[in-house]
């Protein structure tokens, strides 16, 4: 399956799971671990709720993903 918009997806990320996501980040391409154009997405859904809500989003994906794919 391919994203062509996101360089890394973080699904189920909440509350201070998902502040670390984004500090880590944030560190990282400010040391240059990771280059200036970087993008995530770090979001609360479940894939599957993510794909239902946003068809289209991945290329060549076959069916629905299990949980097995997170």
């Amino acid at each position: 399956m391919v994203n062509n918009r996101y360089d890394v997806m973080h699904f189920e990320a909440l509350g201070p799971e998902a502040s670390h996501l984004e500090e880590a980040t944030a560190k990282a391409i400010a040391a240059g671990a990771l280059p200036s154009s970087h993008s995530c997405l770090i979001t609360p859904l479940t894939i599957q709720s993510y794909v239902e809500a946003h068809p289209g989003t991945f290329h060549g994906l076959a069916g629905s993903p299990s949980t097995a794919a997170h």
